[in-house]
């Protein structure tokens, strides 16, 4: 049976913001199916002034998420959450009462790139990859001085220049065994809305 969740990102203020896990709860009573959703441990409220330094890369505070099985505590599973500010997060979702924690940069002088959308984790690698714009970026993971806690390198760009950003739509998805499949739609002289 799948389990389906969602996860949101707001301001609180000027000065903080808030994150929540939900889960989505089926229940069938006598021969019919209800749904709701239900928060998953408690929320994070980050005090920090969030710096608009960086690229504006949306408007939106979260900006995509990665699904790491294997990489929690006790080879549980982890949700990467990734904000505007090239902020990120995990989830634990074998102990939610854990709750959350930030993922700590390894190096303080290199570019790092939020993830946009959904990124595909690769146990083979211990990387998360994803697309943006014209390039596909690898993030390799680490675990934290505590063991408990990701770490993430700075991103390895794989560019493929013949696609231009406002012609072309794309996502990545991993075959398994080493494989990655990128898909770029080429739209054209069309215009979509």
């Amino acid at each position: 049976m799948a389990t389906y969740g969602r996860c949101s990102a707001s301001f609180c203020s000027a000065t903080s913001f808030r994150l929540v896990l939900q889960r989505l709860v089926i229940q069938e009573e006598e021969g019919v199916a209800g749904q709701h959703w239900e928060q998953v441990g408690g929320p994070f409220i980050q005090h920090c002034k969030v710096e608009l330094s960086h690229p504006m890369w949306s408007p939106d505070l979260l900006q995509g998420y990665a699904v790491l099985p294997g990489q929690g505590p006790d080879g549980g599973t982890l949700i990467l959450l990734s904000l505007r500010n090239c902020l990120f997060f995990t989830f634990n979702c074998s102990a939610p009462n854990s709750g959350w924690t930030k993922v700590t940069h390894t190096s303080k002088d290199k570019y790092y790139v939020p993830i946009l959308g959904r990124g595909v984790y690769a146990q083979e690698s211990n990387a998360v990859y994803m697309v943006r714009k014209d390039v596909i970026y690898a993030y390799k993971l680490k675990l934290g001085h505590e063991e408990t806690s990701l770490k993430l390198d700075p991103p390895v760009k794989i560019f493929f220049p013949s696609v231009t950003r406002s012609m072309a739509h794309s996502f990545l998805t991993h075959l398994g065994r080493g494989v990655m499949c990128c898909v770029w739609i080429w739209c054209g002289a069309l215009m979509l809305a």
